[in-house]
């Protein structure tokens, strides 16, 4: 479990604990709301998913899926109604759930000033140009970088934008024959 501390501000309003609480789907970690004795935390289950800053992806491909599954994650809470410089973008509160790709969110206020939607998924993409043992990963993410600084784009142009940088990879690899 990671207790997630709401802070004095309690910045989470009621209408966000009440769609945390009744999230089903993966695109979040399982959340339990807990007020008491005056103070509201998060409670997370963190169990089966690995922390962004200890993920070892296998190539280059699981880098790309876990960068386009943050980005959808973001996409389905504000679809849910969730603001989503609320969701915390650093690589010890992302995880990857275990033996997959996909990304379990945290919800909360980070205290910090976020701005559009591309500067969500910068710190994300920093982290994982990081990875030195993935081959190509530092170039792929760099461009996706620039054109996401260059044209502020939105979560659906992100996504398409990791998805033409994917495709590239793939047309430049060599063929398995």
């Amino acid at each position: 479990m990671l207790r997630v501390d709401i802070g004095e501000k309690n910045t989470i309003k009621d209408f966000e604990k009440r769609v945390l609480e009744r999230l089903d789907d993966g695109f979040m970690l399982p959340v339990t709301v807990v007020d008491e004795a005056g103070e509201t935390y998060l409670l997370y289950r963190t169990d089966g998913c690995t922390a962004l800053n200890e993920y070892e992806p296998r190539d280059l491909s699981d880098v790309f899926c876990v960068a386009r599954s943050f980005v959808m994650g973001m996409m389905e809470g504000r679809d849910r109604l969730l603001d989503p410089r609320k969701f915390f973008v650093t690589s010890d509160r992302v995880f990857i759930r275990d033996g997959a790709t996909d990304m379990g969110l945290l919800f909360g206020d980070s205290g910090e000033e976020k701005g559009a939607d591309a500067e969500l998924i910068l710190p994300i993409l920093r982290e994982l140009s990081g990875l030195r043992h993935i081959v190509g990963a530092k170039s792929a993410i760099s461009r996706i970088t620039e054109q996401l600084q260059n044209g502020n784009p939105g979560f659906a142009d992100i996504c398409k934008i990791i998805e033409a940088a994917e495709r590239d990879w793939h047309c430049i690899q060599p063929s398995n024959m």
